[in-house]
């Protein structure tokens, strides 16, 4: 397995944030400070243990797949989403084997603190907010992250407190919002779709069996291969050499393996049908992709 040596792409757009580090914000009855901004690149076979802490932590992946169990119950957090770990919840970390992760992560606190008596229908705002955040939810939500690290670009040290209490709040609504996400974790078969798709993610680089994944989950294929087809629009097949090509891809654009090898590597037996599945996806064989990709840098 080759390992690939990358820069992580947020180690020059966190530094705003950096302002109001340890810095206390006040909104209506909480105290909130935010304690990290930070870059997150992981290499293969990246893994936390089983852990908890006293803090918010806020993970965004934007490139690659991490996986994350949150109190018994692992879910994949693919690029453009993320996930939202509450103080004081059990969970772990992991990739899988391709070629690593790469993301940000934003740890802050919210502590309650005591108004007037006057101010009593305020502070349930803050409250409301703190309380749905705190919401154990074992599943990966989209976000648009960049917006948020445009609008504290070049900004002052007030400025970035208000942006930052405003993203917490697009934060709760976005939870909200997903708590139809929550809905679908719990359907019996958006749950066996996810399964599905953790199974093809972390095996795919092996030839693989329909009947595996139905042993596997000790449903029947047919099934299996009817709900996953109606939940995703494709195949268990079609998606599986998705996952495939999208991994081969990145070893064409960031090593000097052979195509064969990189065939064989993605889980391809036979580079001619690779071939053949590659150049219906990009429109080019990959020995051309790989050509066009350098002619371009």
């Amino acid at each position: 397995m080759v390992i690939l040596v990358y820069t992580s792409e947020w180690n020059n757009k966190l530094g705003d944030l950096s302002k109001i580090i340890t810095k206390h914000i006040f909104f209506n009855d909480l105290k909130i400070t935010l304690l990290d901004a930070i870059s997150a690149l992981h290499p293969i076979n990246w893994s936390v243990p089983t852990h908890q802490h006293p803090w918010f932590e806020f993970n965004y992946i934007s490139q690659g797949t991490v996986y994350t169990t949150l109190e018994g119950k692992e879910f994949a957090v693919k690029a453009g989403e993320y996930f939202l770990i509450p103080p004081g919840r059990v969970h772990s970390h992991r990739n899988y084997k391709s070629i690593g992760d790469d993301g940000l992560c934003l740890r802050w606190k919210a502590e309650r603190i005591c108004l007037s008596i006057e101010n009593e229908g305020v502070s349930g705002i803050a409250e409301s907010l703190i309380r749905n955040l705190s919401e154990s939810r074992p599943y990966a939500v989209k976000i648009e992250m960049h917006k948020f690290i445009q609008a504290i670009r070049n900004k002052s040290e007030i400025q970035i407190q208000l942006e930052f209490i405003k993203w917490l709040v697009y934060l709760s609504n976005l939870m909200n919002e997903g708590d139809i996400g929550k809905v679908a974790f719990d359907n019996r078969d958006t749950i066996l779709t996810q399964q599905v798709l953790l199974y093809l993610l972390e095996y795919y680089d092996r030839e693989l069996k329909v009947q595996e994944i139905s042993d596997a989950l000790n449903i029947s294929y047919r099934h299996i291969a009817r709900i996953f087809k109606r939940d995703t629009g494709q195949t268990i097949i079609e998606k599986l050499n998705e996952i495939r090509i999208e991994e081969a891809k990145k070893l064409i654009l960031n090593t000097n393996m052979l195509i064969h090898t990189i065939a064989y590597q993605t889980g391809f037996k036979n580079e001619f049908y690779f071939a053949n599945i590659f150049k219906r996806h990009t429109g080019l064989a990959p020995s051309q992709y790989r050509m066009q990709s350098q002619s371009s840098v």
